[in-house]
């Protein structure tokens, strides 16, 4: 099959996207959305001070984005 080519199952007048759910070749959507991702911050006690623990659900999303800074500083 051609990087252009059409898959032959999809021509088959018995082919329906339950079946291809079936086969694994087709998800099946969610029908919720997450804009943004979630998460929880708590502060725990380190070895050497005060820790803060990030837990969050990407939802989907590539990946999450941290900055921090420290007394009104700039951002890091």
């Amino acid at each position: 099959m051609g990087r252009n080519a059409f898959p032959p199952y999809l021509a088959n007048p018995n082919y329906t996207d339950i079946v291809g759910q079936d086969m694994g070749i087709i998800g099946i959507l969610s029908s919720v959305q997450y804009l943004t991702s979630e998460f929880t911050a708590s502060v725990e006690q380190g070895a050497t001070g005060s820790q803060v623990r990030l837990d969050f659900m990407k939802h989907g999303h590539d990946g999450i984005s941290i900055e921090s800074r420290i007394n009104g500083g700039e951002y890091d």
